[in-house]
């Protein structure tokens, strides 16, 4: 038993050192010209999709039957988010295109989530998010 704990202790040392050599000797490429590797984007999503879900739980979306509120949406979206999402004949600003990620144009997106996921990710945004990776 004593065996199995300091070799899980030793792993565990190992696994913590390697991981720090590995940030401070430079060696992953942080610029936006290069694309994120297939473990890099599962941690991405995975992390954003459980914060999410876990934030989701039990919040209480507004009704969308009352005009005023979905004007005032709107003003905030103009005023907020459309330099960067675009919006109908609207473009973004050209520094977004240099972006990587690039913010989606939720306009042209095929992919409706459901009430609670919208309300929450437009009320609260998510940092530098990743579209989903398939």
């Amino acid at each position: 038993m004593k065996t199995i704990i300091l070799t899980l202790i030793i792993a565990f040392v190992i696994t913590i050192g390697g991981g720090t050599i590995y940030i401070y000797s430079g060696a992953y490429n942080v610029s936006q010209l290069s694309h994120h590797n297939a473990l890099t984007k599962w941690i991405i999503n995975t992390t954003k999709n459980r914060s999410r879900d876990r934030r989701m739980k039990d919040i209480p979306v507004p009704l969308l039957n009352d005009s005023t509120a979905i004007v005032t949406g709107f003003e905030y979206y103009n005023e907020m988010c459309v330099s960067c999402h675009g919006g109908p004949d609207v473009k973004p600003w050209e520094m977004t295109e240099g972006l990587y990620p690039k913010p989606p144009k939720f306009y042209k997106s095929g992919y409706m989530p459901d009430t609670v996921e919208a309300f929450w990710t437009i009320k609260y945004g998510i940092k530098m998010s990743l579209p989903e990776i398939a």
